[in-house]
């Protein structure tokens, strides 16, 4: 079943009914001209226009639950699922530049152009899909089977008082989870920059900052692998150039 989180404008798949071609799948991944395959499961979100966030840090027990975001770039397109993922019109697009807060209260900056490949993914707390999420990636991490010459960011967003796992930093904690996690603010600037429509998002970034590919997808520990993989082939054949 898919999670949604409607907003005035946004289209999305109505809560309970199955994607179309099922609730698990391979889909194709173009990394720029690179084609890479991922197992998923979608769920749905929503997009709002370019902007800062003004929205101030809200704690709870010293906790940061949502926090103001600063925007340095361009808003990337509303993902749209396409047959051909080359064609997503964010792929050769620079990601923006995100600089707020992290889940522990400490700056958090997340700069795509700074040599770094990434794969960021955007969690919502209540989302059964971006449970399962976190839980292989969690998984993933502490056994040691993700690269580490990509390195993963998540971007904790869509927060709902009174939904499940609220507030979201101990859902976080119970999973043992280290990885730098950014908070997003109440309106959800920095999902709406990236153009996120659904949870959980994967946006994939060279270390020049450049888009090569998006999902609105759950990974499996092999497809996200073999996404990071490629985009770390890809980031070495860039610096012999």
């Amino acid at each position: 079943m898919a999670d949604t989180d409607e907003a005035p404008g946004a289209s999305s798949r109505e809560e309970g009914q199955e994607p179309e071609d099922g609730g698990s799948k391979k889909r194709v991944v173009a990394l720029g001209v690179l084609v890479l395959i991922a197992v998923a499961i979608a769920g749905v979100l929503w997009l709002r226009p370019f902007s800062d966030s003004e929205t101030e840090a809200t704690d709870i027990e010293g906790e940061a639950i949502a926090a103001a975001v600063s925007v340095e770039g361009e808003a990337l397109p509303a993902f749209e699922s396409v047959s051909d993922p080359s064609a997503d019109p964010a792929v050769g697009m620079p990601a923006p530049a995100l600089e707020g807060t992290g889940l522990d209260g400490e700056p958090l900056t997340i700069d795509p152009d700074d040599g770094t490949p990434r794969a960021l993914v955007f969690l919502a707390h209540w989302c059964d899909v971006c449970q399962e999420q976190l839980s292989v990636l969690q998984k993933a991490v502490a056994e040691g089977e993700l690269r580490d010459d990509v390195r993963l960011v998540a971007i904790s967003t869509g927060v709902r008082q009174g939904e499940a796992n609220y507030p979201p930093g101990p859902w976080f904690r119970e999973q043992g989870w280290q990885v730098p996690t950014l908070v997003d603010s109440e309106d959800r600037n920095a999902a709406a920059i990236y153009g996120l429509r659904a949870y959980p998002y994967w946006v994939f970034t060279t270390g020049q900052g450049t888009v090569v590919g998006r999902l609105d997808e759950l990974l499996t520990v092999d497809g996200l692998g073999q996404l990071m993989e490629e985009l770390a082939t890809r980031e070495a054949e860039t610096s012999q150039r």
